[in-house]
């Protein structure tokens, strides 16, 4: 039965795709801001202070939102999908309320469930050194951080970068991860290996010390997109999963009293296990892998196309 799993209807519109080529422009991308900005620094330190260092405002999210969406361009114009094709990536959101159920359930569940990763990692991580995981956490904090004092700049940045991480990064990652990416690897080696590689490479890209958590997120949320065959679903979950992060954040960098990164003590361990130990039964019942899961969304959403 597993290998069933392994087998899946091919077609040409996934054939033509390369991820090393995907991968490749989004590094072209990353370089081209690099060679943007790196000047800007190192001949305009007046500007580079005004910007970066004192306001923060065009720093990490700016560059988030132009790679993003000029990898995006680049990566349609290229695949060349007509309105149909992108029809049926996409799918139909029209959940019924027995649907509605197990997706908030299942989102609840995974939410809990990454919080215990994250604890645990934290906890293990700092068995080797407790100042590299503080410091992980100080850096991700720092990276998207306003300094300045302009009550006008600091509310514009947090309305930028709440666009950026809850509108802009779920629609475009979703699709290219899970909308094409997925479909991609799932027709080359098949379901379970494409839905295993292409969440290790959602993980691995977003390149910090909770690469396990995100990876598994990942995991979660193709299923979801199986069993729903909506993009819409995947870019709700990852959208909530940003917004979670981002009042984090918030809170980190606005509260005084927890700026400064907690020792990682035995109770990370513990709050781990219980959150696995209460997330992952809800997980195994509400998140069946579906009979259909060698047909993708887009071979489903074909099917019921009138």
């Amino acid at each position: 039965m597993m290998n069933n799993y392994f087998r899946i209807r091919s077609t040409d519109i996934f054939r033509k795709i390369k991820v090393r080529a995907i991968a490749f422009d989004f590094f072209l991308v990353c370089l081209a801001l690099t060679v943007v900005f790196a000047p800007i620094e190192s001949f305009f330190p007046r500007v580079n202070d005004w910007f970066f260092r004192e306001n923060s405002l065009f720093l990490s999210p700016l560059a988030i939102l132009i790679s993003l969406i000029i990898s995006c361009w680049i990566f349609l114009n290229k695949l060349k999908f007509d309105r149909q094709s992108l029809k049926l990536i996409w799918g139909k959101f029209n959940l019924k309320k027995k649907m509605w159920l197990l997706v908030l359930i299942v989102i609840c569940a995974e939410t809990v469930l990454s919080t215990g990763i994250y604890e645990l990692t934290a906890f293990f991580s700092s068995l080797v050194s407790q100042d590299f995981v503080k410091l992980a956490i100080a850096e991700a904090n720092y990276n998207l951080t306003y300094s300045g004092d302009n009550l006008f700049l600091k509310i514009l940045f947090w309305l930028f970068l709440f666009t950026v991480l809850i509108l802009v990064a779920p629609i475009t990652e979703e699709f290219i991860f899970r909308g094409v990416i997925l479909h991609r690897w799932s027709e080359k080696w098949g379901v379970i290996p494409g839905i295993l590689m292409s969440s290790s490479l959602f993980g691995l890209i977003h390149g910090n010390l909770f690469f396990i958590g995100i990876t598994v997120s990942g995991i979660i949320t193709a299923l979801l997109y199986i069993r729903t065959r909506s993009l819409t679903v995947a870019i709700v979950h990852h959208a909530w999963h940003n917004l979670i992060f981002l009042i984090g954040h918030f809170t980190a960098t606005n509260l005084p009293i927890i700026t400064n990164p907690q020792e990682i003590t035995i109770s990370y361990l513990w709050y781990g296990i219980f959150n696995l130990v209460l997330a992952i039964p809800a997980l195994i019942y509400f998140l069946k892998i579906p009979k259909n899961i060698r047909e993708l969304p887009y071979f489903v959403n074909q099917k019921s196309e009138p």
